[in-house]
């Protein structure tokens, strides 16, 4: 029998035509008339040589390019030696190109923790540093990856889950926010930082794309394919067990006593990402709404250090978390687990957060996808009906009478 090999992504690399930047260090020509002149030079039409100057250039013919650098060589006065190195550079990746609108230059991004609640010490109330940690990279790469106007950042604290007690107004205080996020209208992104042990926020963002209630537990599951999600936390014994869809201590076929994360490869085979001192695991959950202009995303470590780890190699990461492996014109939904290996300790006190020795990005398939969101993309979008609009006059207004012309 052969074996289902994980889906795993090759990097790419977004580069960019730095042209602009050569032409106003090095051309000896003024500004004004200077595309009429590299178009006397190169036999270029007009339209070609602003997309090369704005790098919005689809694509460039090697015959295009090589009249490019022979402008730049012979008019700028360039060393060819020295050319491909300053005309080509490598832009950011696609993948913060999320946090954009499609209708407007203003986009708001809302970005979510949760607050735990520990009576036993002087500040009851406090984050988990690493979910700070990676709301801060977080922030730091927004802001580096996008021109002006920058993204209007907005911070939002929820409560973490903590017992029994208070489970309904904290899963009450997330539904309810999702729910106006939702309602608010376009420009905007949802980023939850943590898991649902941390945040049952992303509860509502994951289990609502397919579909699924949120915070209530599978029932009746005996193999894999029953679980409701294409992903599943199993938690260790001394976390926090909040009611989820999609975790739990009741994986099928999870090792006895292993933590970690399980995810769906096909309709009859599931891998594990185990938990343990060398070894950890991360989701990375987007769905954009292109008819909405809203994109919601969810950062979510297995444990604290996971998140940690995201935030380290998110920008090098970048890369594999995009394009959606889901593309409609409705939804787009991109899903990725990835796997971090991390040498032993030997030395002690061992640092707070080490950098993972392997980061491995693993995309949850299109198949996968598109058969769990098949009921959910097939129902018909429902049609409001509008609103009779009576010609009557109102009470206590007065009917306009209209003259007839003379």
């Amino acid at each position: 029998m052969s074996q289902v090999l994980p889906v795993v992504r090759i990097p790419t690399v977004n580069l960019t035509i730095q042209l602009e930047k050569l032409l106003k260090q090095f051309s000896p020509h003024k500004p004004w008339g200077l595309n009429k002149h590299i178009r006397e030079r190169t036999g270029l039409g007009l339209a070609k040589i602003r997309e090369l100057r704005t790098n919005t250039a689809k694509s460039i013919s090697m015959d295009t390019l090589q009249k490019i650098v022979g402008y730049l060589v012979n008019e700028c006065h360039i060393p060819a030696s020295e050319l491909l190195g300053s005309l080509f550079g490598i832009g950011p990746s696609a993948f913060w190109g999320m946090f954009t609108s499609s209708t407007s230059d203003f986009f708001k991004v809302q970005i979510c923790e949760g607050v735990r609640d520990d009576k036993d010490t002087a500040e009851p109330t406090w984050i988990n540093a690493y979910d700070a940690f990676c709301s801060a990279a977080l922030i730091r790469q927004l802001v580096a990856n996008h021109a002006q106007p920058q993204p209007d950042l907005e911070h939002c604290m929820l409560h973490a889950y903590s017992d029994r007690a208070q489970q309904k107004e904290t899963f009450d205080e997330s539904r309810n926010l999702y729910e106006r996020f939702r309602r608010g209208g376009g420009g905007r992104a949802l980023v939850c930082i943590g898991s649902m042990k941390s945040l049952p926020l992303c509860e509502c963002v994951i289990a609502r794309t397919f579909g699924v209630r949120p915070f209530v537990r599978a029932k009746n599951v005996s193999h894999p394919r029953d679980l409701p999600l294409p992903v599943f936390f199993q938690y260790r014994v001394n976390d926090p067990h909040p009611p989820s869809a999609f975790g739990g201590r009741n994986f099928p076929s999870a090792p006895a006593g292993q933590a970690g994360i399980a995810y769906e490869v096909d309709e009859t085979h599931w891998d594990f990402c185990p938990i343990s001192e060398t070894q950890d695991a991360a989701l990375v959950f987007y769905v954009c709404r292109p008819p909405e202009d809203t994109v919601e995303v969810v950062f979510a470590g297995f444990s604290g250090r996971a998140t940690g780890c995201i935030a380290l190699t998110l920008p090098d990461l970048a890369n594999q978390l995009w394009p959606p492996l889901y593309q409609q014109s409705q939804l787009m939904v991109g899903a990725f687990i990835i796997r971090y290996e991390f040498p032993p300790r030997h030395a002690k006190p061992h640092p707070m957060l080490v950098n993972p020795a392997k980061a491995q990005v693993i995309a949850i398939s299109a198949d996968v996808l598109i058969r769990r969101l098949a009921d959910i993309t097939s129902a018909p979008t429902p049609v409001r009906t509008p609103t009779p609009v009576s010609t009557a006059p109102a009470k206590n207004s007065r009917a306009v009478r209209r003259r007839k012309p003379r």
